[in-house]
């Protein structure tokens, strides 16, 4: 009876690993959601070894590897990611700009610590969005669904320079209280309004509900509340060739990655 029993068993397992394709990951690890993907294609690391250094190379947590479950956090990742305007300034799922590094190569490239600390202590030229413990999750997540559903990403690694740039029109005249990544680098030092980056694209700000371009740049430049009635922008002292200049740093030329790849 128990060799029944002891029979039984082993048979289950071998046949778990076969559906997840992971028969040395279930020398420690009991199977699920056989039926999504391998083990590796959920959690990265590699199959083939029971070393744990090599098995686990790259591993994606648990709680960050649940990117493929309908209705699992990924959703809130990406209402998050758009909420975010992560994509003003990344190139995520074949989709956005190129003002900072793309989320597509730093998924494959970069553990989860990694792309968590990125997002936790961002760099003078990231706004702190703040997110709580459970949004972090759900944000990663919404990554990895991305740039896992694109193809291959190529590496982008984009680089900013902050030294001289006293001379430009951002710089000294709204600079004091907006940070900017722009065609010319990383622009401003005192992120006391909005962040500015890729402000007229699709996943730009919005002003009365419509989203800026050149011309509401120009008149808001000119006089904000001719815009928006309460803004908590006051008139700045612009000529009308500092104003041209400033709409045209904002605007900008970078391009875009195609929408899909």
């Amino acid at each position: 009876m128990a060799a029944r029993i002891l029979g039984a068993a082993a048979l289950f397992i071998f046949s778990a690993a076969a559906a997840c394709g992971g028969e040395k990951c279930l020398a420690c690890h009991e199977s699920h959601y056989v039926e999504k993907a391998s083990c590796s294609g959920c959690h990265r690391g590699s199959e083939e070894t029971t070393r744990k250094e090599l098995a686990h190379y790259k591993l994606i947590p648990g709680k960050y590897a649940a990117f493929l479950i309908e209705g699992g956090p990924a959703e809130k990742g990406e209402n998050l990611i758009a909420q975010a305007r992560c994509r003003r300034c990344h190139t995520l799922g074949g989709e956005g700009a190129l003002r900072a590094s793309s989320l597509d190569s730093s998924a494959r490239r970069l553990t989860s610590e990694k792309i968590l600390e990125a997002v936790e202590k961002p760099n003078d030229n990231m706004p702190d969005f703040m997110f709580s413990e459970s949004g972090l999750t759900a944000l990663i997540n919404g990554i990895y669904r991305a740039a896992f559903s694109a193809e291959e990403a190529a590496l982008t690694q984009t680089v900013n320079f902050t030294d001289g740039k006293k001379d430009k029109i951002f710089e000294v005249k709204c600079g004091g209280c907006h940070k900017a990544l722009l065609d010319e680098g990383a622009e401003g030092s005192r992120p006391l309004g909005p962040n500015l980056s890729g402000v007229t694209e699709n996943e730009g700000y919005r002003i009365n509900g419509e989203l800026w371009n050149g011309e509401l740049l120009e008149k808001w430049l000119k006089n904000p509340r001719s815009v928006k009635k309460n803004a908590y922008m006051p008139p700045i002292e612009l000529t009308e060739e500092e104003i041209k200049a400033a709409v045209r740093a904002l605007t900008g030329s970078l391009p875009r990655e195609s929408a899909r790849r």
